[in-house]
């Protein structure tokens, strides 16, 4: 089995025609020499139905994050306790990335290098950083 690696999580505010829409919050991982991404889409419609901070949008997130955590332990045969961790970690952060995402904030979390980044200007988001 293989190690699977947190590099870190982001939040990506999307926008038409400077209407915003909501954001894309990301999970970055990496197994051996594959980079691995999920995804978590969220409507502007569902960050204004629920609050930041309520229970009921972050068990729908981390159903989508479970989701694809399923997947990648399928798909690269990693060790289930790198998948267990990972999941934990990112439950615990995923109440101020969703906040971020309401606030239409780019937000990113770097776990390798441990620094954080916040940016209110779209245009200048990038997930290399």
């Amino acid at each position: 089995m293989g190690k699977l690696k947190l590099l870190g999580m982001a939040t990506e505010p999307y926008c038409n025609d400077n209407e915003w829409e909501g954001a894309t919050i990301y999970v970055l991982m990496e197994a051996g020499e594959h980079r691995l991404e999920i995804r978590s889409r969220l409507s502007c419609n569902l960050l204004t139905h629920f609050q930041p901070g309520d229970k009921e949008i972050e068990r729908f997130i981390m159903k989508r994050v479970e989701n694809g955590l399923d997947v990648v332990q399928k798909k690269y045969d990693v060790t289930p306790k790198d998948i267990n961790t990972i999941c934990e970690i990112v439950r615990l952060k995923m109440q101020r990335f969703i906040h971020k995402s309401a606030l239409r904030i780019c937000y990113v979390w770097n776990a390798v290098a441990g620094y954080i980044s916040e940016d209110d200007d779209i245009t200048t988001f990038d997930l290399n950083r």
